[in-house]
């Protein structure tokens, strides 16, 4: 039985993503950007955003569009927990 994602476990996984990539999840002074998982339920789900802390446009997040796919809560934690491995491979190759 499949089990449903929670908000909470996006919001983790965002956390663990900020933490490893070096990208604040709230507007901080002094820096250019922070990362934000935007939700909106007409358009199709979630995507994650990269905003500018000066202008607030949002920008794809690690090189996608600013227009890319929005996607139901499982796959974006699917989507979410590749990136957290990928940024600790990256961090850590030896490990691997």
């Amino acid at each position: 039985m499949k089990t449903r994602t929670r908000k909470s476990e996006l919001q983790n996984l965002l956390r663990t993503i900020s933490e490893l990539s070096g990208i604040s999840t709230d507007k901080k002074e002094g820096e250019k950007y922070h990362l934000y998982l935007e939700f909106a339920a007409c358009y199709g789900g979630y995507r994650l955003v990269k905003v500018n802390n000066e202008t607030g446009a949002h920008l794809g997040a690690f090189g996608e569009s600013s227009c890319c796919e929005r996607l139901p809560a499982g796959k974006m934690a699917d989507k979410l927990r590749t990136i957290v491995n990928t940024l600790q491979v990256v961090k850590n190759p030896e490990l691997y």
